[in-house]
């Protein structure tokens, strides 16, 4: 029924150039002109090896599979790899067991605009066809190191260990270099998004300015969202806060104490409370699975919309009901 409808829409718009949707049953959301579900990305122009663009390379971010680019064969030097979820739509993920028996996980992530571009930092390096790479060394947590194409475009690749720190810089400048070295070649994701997918919301459209009023001490009215539009964040650090994410993968809640309740007719995961605060404030969160997504290398993976409320310890029993009001604004959009 979509897929005849969305055909429909598509045909009118191109014999009389006027505005079309297709609302998809069951959700509150309508999505602009859909493709059929089984329409792949295209890429967006050729690559041109003395100026990479991130439009080039990825082409339509909807579609974008960083694991095109980041591989087992990269790792294998280090260990033995394994496909993870990536709990995210950006973002590509390995845990490596290494011969000691300790884990490091590589991931690459966060698909984002640089306002300003990257500027003349003298520690950025010259990876060629213009991109520029940065490095950011957390002796505490790993190694990240972020790519920024000519376009403005940046993604990161994070280098973690549970273990040893030393020698994660080095893992993480051999990941991108081994990603750059595809960049131009002409690789198209072969996902398939159908017209539902959460990877077609803006997150922000789910979460309007008026959601805010519901958490304490949240002043801001105004949604942050990177690119891809997958994320809407209220707040900043020194404040009250309140974010959406819509992802997908599979969430670990090993070791979490979590509540599974049904809210606003969804099933739903919530954690947190008054009794985890950290650095002064107390975090609510609660995700629901929505659609089934097939993500090569991984079984029985999901979309999935994550909320999180943060508020300053003081209001720490006002988190979840806070919460609670929140998810009431946004799950019935979601698809059943």
């Amino acid at each position: 029924m979509i897929k005849a409808v969305a055909a429909a829409c598509v045909l009118t718009v191109a014999l009389v150039a006027s505005a079309c949707s297709v609302s998809v049953p069951g959700a509150a959301l309508s999505v602009p002109n859909p493709p059929p579900p089984t329409r792949l990305s295209a890429k967006a122009a050729t690559v041109d090896p003395a100026h990479i663009t991130a439009e080039a390379v990825f082409g339509d971010l909807v579609f974008v599979d960083l694991c095109l680019f980041l591989r087992a064969d990269d790792l294998k030097s280090l260990g033995t790899p394994k496909l993870i979820s990536p709990e995210a739509f950006d973002a590509c993920a390995y845990s490596i067991t290494r011969a000691d028996g300790s884990v490091i996980e590589v991931e690459a992530h966060e698909i984002d605009s640089l306002e300003g571009g990257p500027g003349d930092d003298p520690e950025l390096i010259d990876l060629g066809g213009g991109l520029k790479s940065l490095v950011f060394d957390d002796e505490t947590v790993g190694c990240t190191q972020g790519v920024v194409f000519p376009d403005d475009v940046t993604f990161m690749v994070d280098v973690y260990s549970e273990g040893p720190k030393d020698g994660l810089c080095p893992i993480a400048a051999k990941v991108v270099t081994s990603m750059v070295a595809r960049f131009d070649d002409g690789l198209v994701s072969q996902r398939v998004i159908n017209a539902d997918s959460l990877a077609r919301v803006d997150a922000c459209d789910l979460l309007p300015p008026s959601a805010t009023e519901h958490v304490p001490g949240l002043n801001s009215r105004s949604g942050l969202s990177p690119l891809t539009k997958h994320e809407c964040h209220y707040g900043d650090p020194d404040t009250s806060s309140m974010s959406l994410t819509l992802a997908a993968g599979w969430i670990d809640f090993e070791g979490t104490d979590r509540r599974n309740v049904t809210l606003a007719g969804r099933p739903t995961t919530i954690a947190g409370g008054p009794g985890t605060p950290e650095d002064g404030f107390v975090d609510c969160w609660a995700m629901t699975y929505v659609n089934p997504i097939a993500i090569d290398g991984l079984a029985a993976q999901a979309e999935y919309a994550h909320i999180s409320v943060w508020v300053k310890e003081s209001d720490a029993d006002a988190a979840c009901p806070a919460l609670h009001k929140v998810l009431e604004v946004v799950w019935p959009k979601l698809s059943r």
